[in-house]
C-alpha cells in the first residue's frame, strides 16, 4: 500500500459510512411502506404475514444502526491514527498539506488558495509530503 492509497483510507471509510447511512434511511422509510394485509385468505398462525415482514424489517433497521455506530467508533480511531502520524513528520508545510488534502478532502487549488503558494508549487509540496510520510511511518517500503 503506498502512502497516498494509506491517506485516501479516511474517505473511504467515510463514504462507506455514509452508503450504510443512506441504506438504514432507506430501509426505515420502507417500513411505511409494509405489506398489506390478505383479509380473504384463512389465518393459521396468530401473527400475520405483515407483522413478521415488520419485525424482520425492525430487526434490519438494529442490526444496520448497531454496525454504523461500530463503524463510526473504528471510523474515529483509525483518522485519529492518521492525524497521529501526520502530525509527527516534522514539516508544518507538508503536514499542513497533507491534513488539507487527507483530512479535510480540499482540492489542491483550494489548498494553494489557501496557503499562498502557487497550484504547481503546492503539487511538489505534496508529492514531497508524501514521499517523507512514506519514509517515516512505512519505513520507505
Amino acid at each position: 500500500m503506498t502512502a497516498k492509497e494509506y491517506l485516501k483510507q479516511i474517505r473511504s471509510y467515510s463514504n462507506l459510512i455514509k452508503a450504510k447511512e443512506f441504506q438504514l434511511e432507506e430501509l426505515k422509510s420502507g417500513q411505511v411502506y409494509m405489506g398489506a394485509i390478505q383479509y380473504d385468505k384463512e389465518r393459521v398462525n396468530s401473527s400475520t404475514a405483515a407483522e413478521s415482514s415488520y419485525i424482520r424489517q425492525s430487526q434490519r433497521i438494529i442490526d444496520l444502526e448497531i454496525e454504523i455506530k461500530h463503524m463510526i467508533e473504528d471510523y474515529a480511531t483509525e483518522k485519529n491514527r492518521i492525524i497521529e502520524e501526520i502530525c509527527s513528520l516534522g514539516n508544518p508545510q507538508l503536514e499542513e498539506i497533507l491534513m488539507q488534502r487527507y483530512v479535510y478532502y480540499e482540492s489542491f487549488e483550494t489548498i494553494a488558495s489557501d496557503m499562498g503558494y502557487a497550484y504547481n508549487y503546492v503539487i511538489n509540496l505534496h508529492a514531497d509530503a508524501l514521499e517523507l510520510f512514506d519514509n517515516k511511518i512505512f519505513g520507505g517500503k
